[in-house]
């Protein structure tokens, strides 16, 4: 379930915001390792919203791993994430970054990172709206 909705997270994302993404890293066995980790590992969290049908609404993955060991705080991350077209707006995504935080700060994590697509404004504007910063920004070049 979560691979699939994962899945359509790198549908969305190719080629508008990623022109060298992997499209089916979801479904490989890469993808299945991460997976399986994200469900297994104690550092982990994973999430599901479903609505009253029980259809998947969205996801959240998250991990209590300290990103930034030159840092005064333990800063987790909010792995990734993908809300369906159809649940956006209704309060899913919120809930489910709230529903993160929660579990963060009860490992005792101080901060919580998370990264998208510079091209992604709707991302990064839901971001904002549910309180995260602007930290760093990240670069890349073809060599």
């Amino acid at each position: 379930m979560i691979q699939q909705l994962n899945h359509g997270l790198f549908e969305f994302s190719y080629p508008e915001h990623d022109e060298i993404l992997l499209k089916n890293w979801a479904l490989s066995s890469d993808g299945t390792t991460y997976f399986t980790k994200a469900l297994s590992d104690p550092h982990y969290i994973t999430f599901l919203a479903v609505n009253e049908n029980n259809q998947p609404q969205g996801y959240i993955i998250g991990t209590s791993n300290n990103k930034y060991t030159y840092r005064t705080q333990i800063t987790g991350e909010l792995d990734n994430m993908f809300v369906v077209p159809d649940g956006r707006g209704q309060g899913v995504g919120k809930a489910l970054v709230l529903k993160l935080k929660e579990w963060l700060k009860d490992k005792g994590v101080g901060r919580m990172y998370v990264s998208a697509y510079w091209k992604n404004k709707f991302a990064i504007g839901f971001y904002k709206a549910v309180g995260f910063t602007e930290i760093d920004i990240g670069l890349e070049i073809k060599v």
